[in-house]
């Protein structure tokens, strides 16, 4: 459908659509002995907005005449690590350990995609929707063993291992066909 992507708008603080998120990140050192250090790491953000429209049709406000839905997203993201190192006189030891979890959500208007431009007034209760889910968990352990001393030869071995595991959902429908299995089954996230 006929939309236009508009970036230029100043001041720019119009080209971005309300948000809220926070990303927080923190890191333990701990070193009982000089050869031996242990760190852990935590990182998690989360995002969201109520209507993540990127095409505006309108210049004089962030509208889109083809979406009669809001299109909200959501995200929320994790990492874990834990580092081991240990120091032999001519060798290291490297441990690394990971744990990701990722959520995401997108509700989209689908609308447009099958009726064409929507007349004014149309019913919400005749749009269509989208609705896509990600959920995915990942696994790394990381074992090696290499060489630290100054020989022309240096050397390096080790194990790799990940593991990884999507949930992942994709959902289209009419509102007014969700409605029918009850109060708020309509609801996109």
């Amino acid at each position: 459908y006929h939309c236009v992507n508009y970036l230029t708008r100043d001041p720019p603080r119009y080209n971005v659509d309300h948000a809220k998120g926070s990303q927080y990140r923190g890191t333990l050192l701990w070193q009982p002995l000089d050869e031996l250090k242990i760190k852990l790491t935590h990182l998690q953000q989360d995002f969201a907005t109520p209507d993540a429209n990127p095409y505006a049709d309108n210049p004089k406000k962030r509208t889109n005449g083809n979406l009669i839905l809001q299109q909200p997203v959501e995200t929320k993201f994790s990492l874990d690590t834990l580092g081991v190192d240990y120091e032999f006189n001519d060798m290291r030891l490297v441990s690394l350990t990971s744990y990701s979890k990722k959520h995401l959500a997108v509700g989209a208007d689908g609308t447009a995609g099958i009726i064409g431009t929507p007349p004014p007034g149309y019913p919400t209760a005749g749009t269509a929707y989208l609705f896509i889910g990600d959920d995915s968990k990942a696994f790394t352990q990381e074992l090696r063993l290499q060489s630290n001393d100054d020989n022309d030869f240096k050397w390096l071995t080790g194990a790799y291992l990940y593991k990884y595991s999507i949930t992942f959902l994709l959902t289209g429908n009419l509102l007014a066909a969700q409605d029918t299995l009850g109060p708020g089954s309509a609801q996109l996230l």
